[in-house]
């Protein structure tokens, strides 16, 4: 071969190269999809954008509601974000709820595959936060590690060799002070308010930037308008992460994806770029944080995380109006083997297997309770660090209120 056909046969090799390469990175370009658990709810206006406010501020109406976590896929390995709603969980709904999730559509992991992936596909879980309706099917993933924000996971108790507890690390994102790269593309940012440990992720696809934000507004409505839901751990974080999050949609070109609305949905299959109207960027003179809660004994709201004190829990949560079980009226647990117990992390439960003294231990805020396994529950396998819990069963208390005492 002379030196003329030696530089053409390498010319046309690096052309194919690049061509592969090129064929490879359009291969890989990444999906989001929805994984749709429930269609058909409503929430009132007032619940959705009256946080901080006085009440009677906003003029009632009822906007859609739903429920849906998201699934990205990278090309390379399949990232969630959230695990929706336990499967035996059922919520009580009456004509004064302020917030329903409407008809199931499917359980976690059937909706998952209805989306086209399967439990042991999964590599990544991305927690926004400790609520039930976001952690509650963590048990189906064999082969992911949990990412949680360090705040989080300690008020969850979440332990083993799979969980993550985030720091952020990684330095700023953007206009946001915190962040920890998960992978090429995906960004997994501290944004508080919501609760204490709140993150939401940012997806960049080309020139477009996917904002998967949990439950930093729970309707578009409240973006659009600047607006806080009645549901936060920290009023000033949470005016502060959504004054961060309308400044990075004006800056950037953000489909914007909720959890609480089908609007999440429909912006992602419409790819709609999120446009914000000018209004007032200030918080409103009249938003101010609630009074902190007193010792004694706590009831917690399963559905929208509401804390009541007192020594019976309220027959309907004053928050979101759910109503109390009649089952539940004397009874915390139907299982015994549960003991009360708190450290300076929160409150939580630790249960006991006869078989070992180690216990393992899990959040009430999360909802993810565990009974001892029997001939009758089906069992579950579990990752722990400490080997001392293989295998348990999960129930579902009696009640949309649960209780702890602290002091």
């Amino acid at each position: 071969m002379n030196r003329r056909e030696f530089i053409k046969t390498a010319g046309v090799v690096t052309l194919g190269l690049m061509l592969d390469r090129k064929f490879t990175e359009a291969k890989t370009q990444m999906k989001i999809s929805a994984v749709k658990l429930f269609d058909g709810g409503y929430m009132m206006k007032s619940f959705a954008c009256g946080g901080g406010l006085p009440e009677g501020s906003i003029k009632e109406e009822k906007l859609r509601s739903s429920l849906q976590n998201f699934v990205i896929d990278t090309g390379k390995e399949i990232i969630l974000v959230d695990t929706g709603f336990p499967a035996e969980e059922k919520i009580p709904v009456n004509e004064n709820s302020v917030i329903t999730f409407g008809d199931k559509v499917k359980d976690y992991v059937d909706a998952l595959k209805a989306a086209g992936y399967a439990p042991e596909q999964v590599s990544k879980i991305l927690i926004t936060h400790k609520h039930a309706d976001h952690t509650g099917e963590l048990r189906h993933f064999p082969n992911a590690k949990i990412f949680i924000s360090r705040i989080e996971a300690d008020d969850m108790k979440l332990t083993g060799d799979n969980v993550v507890r985030t720091d952020f690390t990684d330095g700023a994102y953007k206009n946001f002070d915190k962040s920890q790269k998960i992978a090429d593309g995906v960004y997994y940012i501290f944004a508080p308010g919501h609760t204490k440990g709140n993150s939401i992720v940012i997806v960049e696809d080309g020139e477009k930037f996917f904002m998967i934000h949990g439950d930093v507004t729970y309707t578009d409505e409240a973006l659009l308008e600047n607006k806080l839901s009645v549901v936060f751990e920290d009023l000033p974080a949470a005016r502060d992460t959504l004054k961060r999050v309308r400044a990075f949609i004006k800056e950037n070109p953000t489909v914007y994806l909720s959890t609480h609305t089908p609007l999440g949905c429909e912006n992602l299959d419409a790819q709609k770029i999120m446009k914000l109207p000018d209004v007032e960027e200030d918080a409103p003179a009249a938003e101010v944080q609630p009074e902190e809660k007193k010792s004694g004994t706590i009831w917690v709201c399963s559905v929208c995380g509401y804390e009541h004190v007192g020594d019976e829990p309220p027959e309907v949560c004053p928050r979101c109006k759910q109503p109390r079980l009649p089952s539940a009226k004397n009874k915390i647990c139907p299982i015994k083997k549960f003991f009360p117990a708190k450290n300076s992390a929160g409150i939580f439960f630790q249960l006991w297997r006869p078989t070992t003294s180690r216990p393992v231990s899990f959040s009430i805020a999360s909802k993810i309770f565990f009974a001892r396994s029997s001939m009758k529950a089906s069992k579950l396998s579990a990752r722990q660090s400490s080997g001392s819990m293989k295998c348990f069963s999960r129930i579902s208390l009696s009640s949309v209120f649960e209780s702890f005492v602290i002091s």
